[in-house]
């Protein structure tokens, strides 16, 4: 060959390369962003969430909010992908061969500086696209990177410096999780046979045992369909990637930290884990509290369940127990309690609280079997049910003469119960008029409660403890004992206090007491005196400032001896954590105050609050569904409660339309609408005036344009 053809065939080589290299280019960049789409799509479907150019228009904005439409906008949905899958599959198996064509026409040295090249021009264009589709994520209401505080969240009080992708990961919160993969046999239909058993106990209309097998018969079939026709769901999140997996591996598979919640909030903390430990042994070390055993868990447990079934047993012989209670008190299988501890963040040197995991103990199920028998006994004129019940009969409460809130704490008040003397005064106080409460005597009521709160055994960094006295944080019985307990003293103490410093007021919840005192010197005198009635209680106080004072969830206010109630967020407040459904978090912040907002004046500052979290612009699209949600929830509540709401007022002034105004509080109703009128009369005269001797201009209906007359609302839009 001549070097003449050569050169003539050199220019037409060149040219097929390129045109090879331009289509294998497209169809890489092709099939790429189709799975970027596809991902873009699927999480969209994951989140309940549909892409505005699915949306389409009806001829009534009204219809958006139906069922129906939203099933039709899935289906497009599902249909879409679908589409693209096929697609991507087609485009998948003709990319090889379009690589092969280029790899015919190159050299070895020469496909794979192309095959680069090509790779890099196409990333930079990829990530304009990932770029686009976290926009519209963020348009729709989804944002994957959250806007949050870093500090409100984790506590992190260790020697371990958190990567940016560890911080991103727990200001997730530890409530937060992946889907489920698969579910597991034997939980599954362990559920449903719990059920079956529920059934078989309970007293219903058709209690045959042909109806109570055909109802167990649909039962099973409803087990098998849910298990075997389970759609596996994807171990994947728009915002959790494979390196995120590594980051939470890493934090688990660190054995010098502990990762726990702190004692008050939903926030994280991370802690040294031998600073962890010996604050607890600290605990532990009182001998008066807790004692250290030497035995095997499993040979006490054996002992401990022999002798509460013996006595179960020795009961349901003398008739003072069904075969049914029996059945349910029996223990078998038990396990000891698991101690742990919880870090208290808003103190110095972060103590922990000791709390005691009860569930599956030997005399767990005793415990909440005594619980109701109980209750009659928990309760005096001076407790209160819950900050709603407060908050409601301090909205009745005025004094003639200035007043001084303080609030008292007992310092741990559940461990430093005496068991002992609290036994006896449940027994006394329930026995005290007759001589059988439930079938049982004095002498085995007394048995069974020894049985619950006696020999508690737990296990802390694998050594054995028990419980000599107090009552753990985490048994049923503990508020219970402990509200018996201070019931009983807390009427003679008061009935007893001198009466030149004892309070106006009195009021508890649990180990929390609101008093009112007529001079603030009265204060200390009688925290000194309740302080001298009894060795293990020891009491805290708090006085007002600036007439507030904070009780439980609500700040109380007076002014000329009258009390006004409020929300209040302790410090280490957490609730406003991000998590990923906007409706979901607005309710979240109403029901952590669902109990109080119905107070007047508490419901709407709650509302507020929660409305000002739902028009940020990544919860934009569900504010509308979350306000009508939030609103027929407090609707319903209204109607049985008869509390008044603190309605939204519309003012509309004929012919100044545009002048008009909102008004939201009830209370300051008329305030608003003079400064309003007052705001509308100055503009109003600042309009150009008519004078006299000109004629008014002819009145004309107004022009209405297509677009006026219909103009429909996109899902997630609000109408102007």
């Amino acid at each position: 060959m001549t070097t003449r053809n050569i050169i003539a065939i050199a220019p037409t080589s060149a040219v097929t390369v390129l045109l090879k290299y331009r289509e294998t280019e497209k169809a890489d960049f092709k099939i790429k962003k189709l799975e970027l789409d596809i991902e873009f799509l699927q999480t969209c479907k994951n989140y309940n969430i549909i892409p505005k150019f699915l949306q389409f228009k009806v001829y009534n904005h009204r219809f958006t909010d139906t069922k129906l439409y939203r099933s039709w906008l899935f289906k497009l949905l599902n249909y879409e992908i679908r589409e693209k899958t096929k697609q991507l599959a087609y485009e998948s198996a003709k990319y090889p061969l379009l690589l092969q064509e280029l790899r015919n026409f190159t050299s070895f040295i020469d496909f794979n500086c192309l095959k680069c090249l090509l790779t890099r021009n196409n990333d930079k264009d990829l990530v304009k696209i990932k770029t686009r589709h976290l926009r519209k994520l963020h348009n729709l209401g989804l944002t994957p990177e959250y806007e949050v505080e870093s500090s409100k969240v984790i506590f992190n009080h260790s020697n371990r410096k958190l990567s940016e992708d560890e911080t991103k990961l727990l200001n997730l919160g530890l409530d937060f999780a992946l889907p489920c993969k698969s579910p597991t046999f034997a939980e599954h239909f362990l559920a449903f046979e719990r059920l079956c058993h529920t059934i078989n106990n309970c007293q219903i209309r058709d209690n045959s045992e042909s109806n109570k097998q055909r109802v167990v018969e649909k039962i099973a079939s409803l087990a098998n369909e849910t298990f075997y026709d389970f759609k596996r769901h994807r171990h994947w999140l728009p915002s959790f990637s494979k390196a995120n997996h590594n980051a939470l591996k890493s934090l688990k598979n660190d054995p010098s930290i502990i990762i726990t919640k702190p004692d008050k909030g939903k926030g994280v903390v991370i802690l040294d884990k031998k600073d962890y430990v010996n604050k607890v042994n600290v605990l532990l070390s009182d001998h008066t509290k807790f004692r250290k055993l030497d035995t095997e868990p499993f040979t006490k447990i054996i002992q401990l369940e022999d002798k509460l079934n013996r006595m179960l047993k020795h009961l349901k012989d003398n008739d003072s127990i069904s075969l049914d209670i029996y059945n349910q008190l029996r223990a078998s299988g038990s396990l000891p309690g698991i101690l742990y501890g919880l870090p208290k963040v808003h103190k110095p040197d972060i103590p922990v609280r000791p709390i005691l995991s009860a569930i599956k103990t030997f005399n767990y199920n005793l415990a909440k079997f005594l619980v109701p028998i109980l209750k009659p006994i928990t309760t005096n004129e001076y407790t209160v049910q819950n900050s709603f019940d407060f908050a409601k009969q301090m909205s009745t409460i005025s004094f003639e003469n200035p007043v001084i809130m303080a609030s008292f704490d007992i310092q741990s008040l559940f461990t430093n119960i005496p068991l002992k003397e609290t036994i006896d005064i449940c027994t006394n106080r329930l026995f005290e008029n007759t001589d059988n409460v439930h079938n049982f005597t004095k002498d085995q009521f007394m048995k069974l409660l020894k049985l619950s709160v006696e020999d508690s055994v737990f296990m802390f960094n694998n050594q054995l403890y028990s419980q000599t006295d107090g009552v753990a944080m985490g048994s049923p019985l503990g508020p219970t004992l402990a509200n018996v307990f201070l019931c009983y003293h807390e009427s003679k103490w008061i009935a007893d206090c001198p009466s030149h410093f004892k309070p106006l007021l009195y009021k508890r919840y649990v180990d929390d007491i609101f008093l009112l005192f007529s001079d603030a010197s009265h204060v200390n005198l009688f925290l000194d005196y309740v302080n001298s009635k009894h060795d293990n209680i020891h009491f805290t106080s708090e006085v007002e400032v600036n007439n507030s004072l904070p009780f439980l969830d609500i700040r109380l206010d007076h002014d000329h001896n009258t009390f006004k109630t409020s929300v209040y967020r302790k410090p280490t407040f957490t609730a406003d954590r991000p998590v990923l459904d906007t409706e979901d978090r607005v309710l979240e912040v109403l029901a952590a105050h669902d109990h109080v907002v119905l107070v007047v004046g508490m419901r709407f500052h709650s509302f507020q609050r929660a409305k000002g979290l739902a028009i940020k612009p990544s919860f934009a699209t569900k504010n509308r569904r979350c306000s009508n949600a939030a609103r027929r929830k407090y609707a319903n509540r209204e109607k049985r409660t008869g509390f008044p709401s603190a309605s939204k007022i519309k003012i509309c002034l004929p012919g100044l339309s545009a002048f008009s105004s909102n008004f939201s509080d009830a209370r300051s109703t008329g305030t608003e609408i003079r400064r309003g009128l007052r705001a509308i009369k100055s503009q109003a005269e600042a309009l150009p005036q008519e004078r006299p001797d000109e004629k008014a201009p002819e009145w004309r209906p107004p022009v209405m344009k297509p677009r006026d007359l219909w103009r429909p609302t996109l899902p997630g839009r609000h109408r102007d």
